[in-house]
């Protein structure tokens, strides 16, 4: 595995937690945002070292797409929490639904 793919399933196990922490945890959500700007910094560091050092292979860019997915759908779950309207709800269970079916194809 190499240093991108690293990253790339680092982030996906941030998504992970960052959902985990603030459901059951209860983590503030200033910490959440900072925890989430960081994992969307090296979405773009990750891809510049795979392009810079010719390390891009399509697990990498499998994984990269899924833990971007899992991390903003995180991000939009722990939203619809914060702001418990069925507006926001309905919002984000369709941008769910649209990020995974854009991943399916």
């Amino acid at each position: 595995m190499n240093l991108p793919n690293a990253m790339s399933f680092a982030r996906l196990i941030v998504g992970l937690a960052l959902l985990i922490s603030y459901l059951f945890l209860n983590i503030s959500i200033s910490h959440i945002g900072f925890l989430f700007i960081i994992a969307a910094l090296s979405d773009g560091l990750d891809g510049y070292i795979a392009r810079r050092y010719n390390c891009c292979t399509a697990y990498g860019a499998w994984l990269d797409h899924l833990s971007d997915k899992v991390l903003v759908s995180s991000a939009l779950i722990i939203l619809s929490w914060v702001y418990p309207t069925i507006y926001i709800r309905t919002a984000v269970w369709i941008m769910i639904q649209r990020e995974y079916l854009a991943l399916a194809a």
